[in-house]
């Protein structure tokens, strides 16, 4: 077999799944969540905390957005605790842990006999040539990066959306502005004056607020990430130099 083979192993499919299985997964049950509270949700006084940000439905669509790009973070940590045990067994070998099967298949992560990155350890690179470890690294991290897109979109949309909740309130704030200043409609316009800055201000505290735990996220997977690449990256090595514990 030649080195190339053994070198760069075949990863199509491989990196969709683990994104789009957990992607899925998180939209599916905020969906199911968000169905339930529109089920059971009995909205209260509309200017006490936190009927006047559940009572608004540009609220409810961030903090579904919120809540589907935290799910997905969350099954990506699991995923990151599967491949770490995986990555064990190959060490060490042990038994899986009563769990391991039901947080692999929600996270999207393959079997360890299906794991090309796994196999490659398994077979060894036998004179490989130089650089090619470094550049099976930079390769192994490239597509660790690649998972976290999901809530790098999430951390990006969250306060998109409450800068366009800001541009609907006050248009609608201009518009009873308008009436307010007409003698016969006074009460009412100040009332849909005073809604539309409510609305903006809401819909864009909300999309601050809530970035800032998905940032969170974001930081302990990406640590949770680089433990794991390097905790590779040694067996890796250890592969090149005809050392791998198979």
């Amino acid at each position: 077999m030649m080195p190339s083979e053994l070198a760069f192993p075949d990863t199509t499919g491989y990196s969709d799944r683990q994104i789009s299985q957990p992607l899925w997964l998180g939209i599916l049950v905020t969906v199911a969540l968000y169905l339930s509270f529109l089920r059971f949700y009995q909205p209260g006084d509309l200017t006490v905390f936190p009927h006047r940000f559940l009572a608004n439905g540009f609220c409810q669509l961030i903090i579904a957005t919120f809540l589907a790009s935290a799910l997905y973070g969350l099954f990506q940590y699991l995923g990151l605790i599967v491949e770490n045990h995986q990555l064990r067994r190959h060490a060490e070998p042990s038994e899986a842990p009563p769990l391991h099967h039901w947080l692999r298949r929600c996270a999207g992560r393959p079997a360890s006999d299906d794991d090309p990155w796994l196999g490659l350890l398994r077979r060894g690179l036998p004179a490989q040539p130089p650089g090619l470890r470094e550049h099976l690294r930079e390769m192994y991290s490239r597509h660790g990066e690649q998972r976290l897109a999901p809530i790098q979109f999430g951390i990006w949309v969250l306060p998109m959306l409450g800068f366009i909740g800001t541009v609907v309130g006050i248009i609608r704030a201009i518009g009873g502005l308008e009436a307010a200043l007409d003698r016969s409609g006074g009460e009412a316009g100040l009332a849909t004056v005073l809604g539309g800055l409510s609305f903006a201000f809401d819909t864009t505290l909300l999309g601050l607020l809530l970035v800032i735990p998905l940032m969170i996220v974001m930081l302990a997977l990406r640590h949770r990430m680089q433990q794991h690449e390097l905790r590779y990256q040694g067996l890796l090595l250890m592969a090149g130099n005809g050392q791998a514990p198979c």
